[in-house]
């Protein structure tokens, strides 16, 4: 997880070295999180898959789609603002980075939540 976000790292301590001063959505503004919760939200979706377990199948099943769901989304969109910047073409670059947020945290619990569980199993 650490490596996923480390370009968006790496972008922070590159402008602060030029002494650009960027705010948080423009380095987050072009669907970075998106596409790092995308890469989240499948693997923990193939580890729910693997490790279901018979007493907490319902639960992991629920992790499973849940991620799977935000995995679609979140690639779709990626897509979609991908496009829009290739394309030259307007987008708020706020809303994606504020809803980016949103969708990585998000992961970052069932993507935990789903962790937790398989640790559980014996």
């Amino acid at each position: 997880m650490v490596f996923a976000v480390l370009p968006i790292v790496a972008g922070f301590f590159i402008d602060a070295t030029r002494q650009t001063h960027r705010t948080l959505f423009d380095l987050i503004g072009h669907g970075e999180l998106l596409i790092v919760s995308a890469g989240l939200a499948a693997a923990a979706a193939g580890q729910a898959y693997l490790k279901r377990s018979s007493g907490n199948r319902f639960l992991s099943s629920l992790l499973m789609f849940t991620n799977l769901s935000i995995m679609g989304l979140t690639s779709i969109w990626f897509a979609d603002v991908s496009a829009a910047i290739q394309d030259g073409k307007q987008y708020d670059q706020a809303f994606v980075g504020q809803y980016s947020i949103v969708f990585f945290v998000a992961t970052l619990i069932t993507a935990g939540a789903g962790t937790f569980l398989s640790e559980l199993e014996p």
